[in-house]
């Protein structure tokens, strides 16, 4: 039946009349339905990246089509055509997705149309999931195209029926039985895309991942379960279960390596010496990265509220938990918050140079790079002036000009979202709340900042009564101590000698 008399008949039935049965039909064809118009999508991607390819000149290797400053990327397979870096934006704004995870799926869409169209078909007749789709192209994208258009259909038969478990596991023996040779250079390409990578979760806690060699990812393993058994067998009163205990061992081991970093103490690869300027720039590197920046309204650090706080890099937490890792950890930066507005008022600099508070301002501004979609934490990102500088202009600098070195007229863009502002053609404008981008096609996608609840007005006075309160009584206690020391040198220069 055509997707489209298929989704008006599913619209039509009466569910309530239906038996047990029946649900699972009107369930299975919905499911169709959906693979249907996600293959839609598909093929749509893949038309829309063939605008954005710059093939290369196969005798100068040169990319004639390449305009200055943007670079090539692929985000498929080795043999299907390299796009501009920036080719996902559009995408990002459209639904709302983040430029890795826009550029996955135009790299899915290429590897279908051109490598794999057989299993685009398969996806287009509703007889698989994108997420099948995904497991079938990434498995055989080791493979050269042929070999890979013999799995594809050896497994297609199959794919449906298979879990997503069963279907890994059979593509992974009809790709060694395509290419034994191949195996220990797979896994030389494998090994270079090592990689760590961190997942905020809910209820202030987070996922930490990574993909490692074999031999990597048992050593790992084996250094936490020794440390988490020996706490366990040490320890009579520890009462923390071995998940517990290995996760905190993984912190412990962390912790201690970046306090030797912090303290200027670096693992230098053998037969280097670097430079005492070279240090100097780690120094600043390491001090903006790895200190955890944390936002808090000056209510909820004075104890009035328990509203969430920002953790950059990872999102909210509970209230309690950002108290505690304020009072705890010295590789905490504060950052106070108006409880109104959200707009930070004082940012504390206790592992930065006082020059830097321009730039630590607007990083704890935007938190993030403020591209609409890009999560990229905003002390990782460049600071960027809103507009150009104006060349030649010799009249006194205006609010927000980008010659006017202030925290108002910079953003802070990640590198790639920096580059294509420069290079890819956008246009950005900074709002009142928000940020504007522009895309080449003309199209305008606005950030969304976080949602602030104000607080009442009463508990506002409150808080602000109780801060005027601890500044009399500070001011008292430093004026009665000014005066008994002054009445003491008075007595002392009044006593005479005893002779």
């Amino acid at each position: 039946m055509p997707a489209g008399k298929l989704a008006g008949v599913l619209e039509r039935i009466d569910r309530s009349k239906l038996t047990p049965g029946g649900l699972v039909e009107v369930v299975a064809a919905a499911q169709r339905l959906l693979r249907h118009y996600e293959g839609l999508q598909l093929e749509a991607l893949a038309d829309y990246a063939r605008f954005y390819e710059m093939p290369a000149d196969p005798k100068t290797g040169t990319r004639p089509r390449s305009p200055k400053g943007v670079r090539a990327k692929r985000f498929g397979a080795e043999d299907v055509e390299e796009l501009s870096e920036f080719a996902p934006h559009e995408i990002c704004g459209a639904i709302a997705l983040s430029p890795v995870s826009a550029g996955r799926r135009l790299g899915l869409a290429q590897d279908l149309a051109d490598r794999l169209p057989d299993t685009l078909v398969a996806v287009r007749d509703g007889a698989l999931d994108g997420w099948k789709a995904r497991m079938i192209t990434e498995k055989t994208r080791v493979l050269p195209r042929v070999q890979a258009q013999v799995v594809q259909a050896q497994i297609l038969p199959v794919a449906a029926k298979l879990t997503y478990t069963k279907l890994t596991s059979e593509l992974e023996r009809l790709v060694a039985a395509a290419d034994p040779a191949g195996a220990t250079e797979r896994h030389e390409r494998a090994r270079a895309k090592r990689r760590c990578w961190t997942k905020p979760g809910s209820d202030g806690m987070g996922g930490f991942g990574a993909e490692l060699s074999a031999e990597g990812l048992r050593t790992v393993w084996n250094a936490l379960d020794a440390r988490a058994w020996a706490v366990k067998h040490l320890s009579e009163s520890n009462r923390r279960t071995l998940d517990q205990l290995r996760a905190d061992a993984l912190v412990d081991l962390c912790a201690e390596s970046l306090d030797r970093s912090l303290q200027g103490k670096y693992v230098v690869p053998e037969g280097r010496t670097p430079s005492q300027a070279a240090l100097s720039r780690l120094a600043s590197v390491i001090q903006r990265r790895c200190v955890i920046s944390v936002h808090v309204g000056a209510d909820v650090l004075l104890g009035q509220s328990d509203d969430p706080v920002y953790l950059s890099g990872h999102g909210w937490v509970p209230a309690p938990v950002a108290r505690r890792l304020l009072s705890a950890n010295a590789t905490i930066r504060r950052i106070i918050d108006d409880p109104i507005t959200g707009a930070p008022l004082d940012v504390s600099r206790k592992t930065y140079r006082p020059d830097a508070a321009t730039a630590e301002m607007v990083r704890a501004r935007e938190r993030t790079c403020n591209f609409p979609t890009c999560n990229a934490p905003a002390a990782h990102s460049e600071l960027d002036h809103v507009v150009p500088h104006p060349h030649g202009h010799t009249g006194p600098p205006r609010p927000g000009d980008a010659h006017e070195t202030s925290a108002e007229g910079l953003g802070a863009p990640c590198t790639r979202e920096h580059r294509m502002k420069t290079h890819g053609g956008w246009i950005v404008a900074k709002l009142a709340d928000r940020w504007e981008w522009t895309s080449p096609l003309g199209k305008i996608y606005l950030t969304v900042g976080p949602v602030y609840t104000p607080r009442k007005l009463d508990e506002l006075l409150l808080a602000e009564q109780i801060q005027a309160d601890h500044a009399a009584e500070a001011a008292a206690d430093a004026k009665a101590r000014a005066d008994a020391k002054a009445r003491a040198k008075a007595a002392a220069a009044n006593d005479p000698p005893p002779f």
